[in-house]
């Protein structure tokens, strides 16, 4: 109900995805990534790549898709206090009774990928890291397993009222919840 004027968008998403002419390309490979604007809205939009023939047919079935795990599971990220982008939209394209495509579509939260390589451990370099342990630690101690905790994976940006960093959690499709870890969980 929140974004009532994006509902044409949306529910025309899978025939007007790979028409899109203003957008920015964040990744393009098994899964396609874009960034966009909509109707006044900063929108990133996941194109999930097309089921195998079984997978059609489990996630049809069996198991929720990608796309619609990552809804709900942003959902609960923001009811347990844990940042990421806000969720907008799971859209499931069916055909002949499976799934024949996905996509998962949140705010564009303007935080930024951490680098995939560190660069020398400056002061602020150190005190990024510092808070990203303290994230970590929190989102276990709330019994949250990514299962694809990569630099990718989390996005950043700096809290210009306190000097610290605010991290945000996406690509959490595959992300579990427990009531407790174990150690070997947090590993």
């Amino acid at each position: 109900p929140k974004y009532t004027a994006l509902e044409n968008f949306i529910k025309n998403l899978p025939t007007r995805f790979e028409k899109l002419t203003e957008y920015e390309l964040l990744r393009n490979g098994r899964n396609r990534i874009v960034r966009c604007r909509v109707d006044g809205y900063g929108l990133v939009i996941k194109s999930y790549g097309n089921p195998s023939f079984i997978n059609s047919i489990v996630y049809s079935t069996l198991r929720q898709s990608k796309a619609m795990r990552a809804y709900y599971n942003a959902m609960r990220l923001l009811q347990l206090g844990i940042n990421t982008p806000e969720p907008v939209a799971s859209v499931e394209v069916r055909g002949y009774g499976r799934l024949a495509s996905s996509y998962f579509v949140s705010l564009d939260s303007g935080y930024t990928p951490l680098p995939a390589k560190a660069p020398y451990c400056s002061k602020d370099f150190c005190q990024m890291l510092d808070s990203l342990a303290s994230f970590i630690i929190r989102l276990h101690d709330l019994g949250i397993i990514h299962n694809d905790l990569n630099p990718s994976n989390i996005l950043y940006r700096r809290d210009e009222s306190n000097g610290g960093y605010e991290f945000q959690i996406v690509d959490n499709n595959r992300m579990r919840f427990k009531s407790r870890l174990t150690l070997q969980d947090r590993f």
